[in-house]
């Protein structure tokens, strides 16, 4: 039962994280794709 629960929170994390690092990347990359379009 404490693997499974250990798992389920290590996904959760991994989750939030890569939810973090998409956000940071498109703040970085959204200026200059704006400059390509427009």
């Amino acid at each position: 039962m404490l693997a499974k629960k250990a798992k389920d929170m290590a996904a959760g994390a991994v989750l939030v994280v890569s939810l973090f690092a998409a956000v940071t990347g498109l703040i970085i990359f959204i200026p200059r794709i704006w400059d390509l379009l427009f």
